[in-house]
């Protein structure tokens, strides 16, 4: 029986989506598909921009190799850290008119009044080079047990993600389960989710997954990915230490919000005595390397 999950193509919609039945697929599979959200064009355009920064600041990652190791050992892949630090071009995918407003409402579930306020807690963008075997099934949320979805995971597939370059495998419904999944076992109810280029996967951070094994060279499979949380959890890197002032200053009160700027701790209780400010603390002055 071939396992269904939902999937959406914007380009056979003609009426506004039915956020309500998506929330409860969501919900049920721990996964949906959005497809045609970006162009050929579009895709091609950020590859091609995602490409420039990565041979500008790659070797900046790993300047002393006996003592940093890669922040990734997943696969031999490209990866390009902290994209809103690199170019303004990047912002539009953290609040995508699109999406973001059903990323909310996912992660509003369970919070009081369903209201409680998210940031953007990582993002980042891989591509994957050569033969590979597949990736550990694991469960980014880091906990079992929760009734609602504490983080939210978004793929942006800029090439087509398939069977053959590694494109992603969940179990359905796995974000349910009260254990993680098992180091190096293969599940039977595994599922390949392939999309194409221009699509975004959408799924519950505990949900398990894992990049499938890479049959063949892969000459290029770029995807951007961005990790959602309710505003009390901590990002993955220090936004207001690494946003140089250029950035911030373009950006937009929205996003602004994501990227956590009103969800600093107050340095002791005379500076201020919320987490939650009405107003955006500003970012430490910094540069990248150069």
């Amino acid at each position: 029986m071939k396992s269904k999950f939902l999937k959406i193509d914007l380009k056979k919609i003609n009426k506004k989506l039915n956020e309500s039945q998506i929330i409860n697929q969501f919900n049920k599979d721990g996964v949906i598909v959005i497809e045609n959200l970006l162009s050929t064009k579009k895709c091609n355009l950020i590859i091609n921009l995602l490409e420039k920064k990565y041979l500008k600041y790659n070797n900046f990652y790993y300047k002393d190799k006996k003592k940093i190791s890669k922040l990734s050992s997943a696969y031999s892949a490209k990866e390009l850290y902290n994209l809103y630090n690199k170019d303004v071009k990047f912002l539009q995918f953290i609040d995508n008119p699109t999406i973001i407003g059903l990323i909310k409402k996912l992660l509003q579930q369970g919070s009081y009044q369903n209201s409680g306020e998210i940031i953007c807690q990582d993002f980042m963008a891989r591509t994957p080079l050569g033969v590979a075997s597949a990736q550990q099934m694991h469960n980014d949320s880091r906990i079992v047990g929760s009734i609602y979805p504490i983080m939210v995971n978004t793929i942006w597939a800029l090439d087509p993600f398939t069977k053959e370059n590694g494109a992603t495998r969940f179990v359905l419904g796995s974000q349910k389960y009260l254990k993680f999944p098992k180091n190096g076992k293969k599940y039977e109810n595994e599922i390949i989710i392939e999309a194409p280029a221009g699509s975004v996967m959408i799924f519950n951070s505990a949900i398990w997954h894992g990049g499938s094994a890479i049959k063949e060279k892969v000459v290029r499979r770029w995807s951007i990915l961005i990790r959602y949380a309710r505003w009390f959890y901590k990002t993955s890197f220090d936004h207001q230490k690494s946003t140089p002032n250029f950035i911030y200053n373009k950006m937009s009160k929205n996003q602004k919000d994501l990227m956590g700027f009103r969800f600093i701790a107050p340095k002791d209780e005379f500076s201020g005595n919320s987490t939650r400010q009405k107003k955006h603390t500003e970012p430490n002055s910094y540069n990248l390397p150069k």
